[in-house]
């Protein structure tokens, strides 16, 4: 955690004043003997699924969009740890839309960084950081005059209805649905309130946005 950067005293979790407590007890034999490298057939002592590709659009052999991310948030970090912009706290995050076309990047639309930082330090000085110095160095030259539309931002935040309550109600999320969400995800699968409404939402919006960019 000290290095990760929780390190100021003066916050309520930091790596000086953190106690740790061990509960550790034995692996079930179960387990223990379908890990065990010794008898030369380790097998796993865990399971997980992962989904992901290799591509060709960055020399990394990364989807664009989650290679420009992690620069955006090891940007964030290097700052911090540099003393770059000391305001800065560790815990940041990242989201870049890339639009595409026949399977290829065309250009970034839209970015989202969100990032802990000292009391006091206002949204627009962490807007201007973010905008004038940590995505121009991040993205190099996916970077565009425009990273969003304001007033269309705006417009969608009063569209919908974003406080919790309000998000209970309109997907009905007070309604059992465990059996049905219980495996294969909860995404991308018919008939669950979310994917519903979304469906309906971002159908709309794509509507609008095809009709705006032909009419301009």
């Amino acid at each position: 955690m000290r290095e990760i950067g929780y390190v100021d005293q003066g916050e309520t979790f930091s790596a000086e004043t953190l106690i740790v407590e061990e509960l550790i007890t034995e692996q079930s034999d179960e387990i223990r003997r379908g890990a065990n490298p010794d008898d030369g057939d380790q097998g796993a002592g865990d399971q997980g699924l992962m989904i992901g590709y290799a591509t060709d659009e960055t020399p990394e052999l990364m989807p664009l969009p989650i290679l420009l991310a992690h620069r955006l948030t090891q940007g964030l970090a290097e700052d911090r740890k540099t003393g770059r912009e000391v305001r800065l706290r560790p815990d940041g995050k990242a989201q870049v839309t890339v639009r595409y076309e026949n399977d290829a990047p065309i250009e970034v639309e839209h970015v989202v960084v969100s990032t802990q930082h000292a009391k006091g330090l206002g949204q627009a000085v962490v807007h201007a950081y973010v905008r004038e110095d940590l995505a121009p160095r991040a993205l190099g030259d996916w970077i565009t005059p425009a990273t969003g539309d304001p007033e269309q931002a705006r417009a969608m935040l009063e569209q919908f209805d974003f406080h919790p309550a309000a998000i209970i109600d309109q997907l009905g999320l007070l309604a059992p649905l465990y059996r049905r969400t219980m495996d294969y995800g909860h995404f991308g699968r018919p008939g669950l309130p979310w994917e519903e409404d979304a469906a309906v939402a971002f159908a709309t919006e794509a509507t609008k946005e095809r009709e705006r960019r032909i009419g301009s």
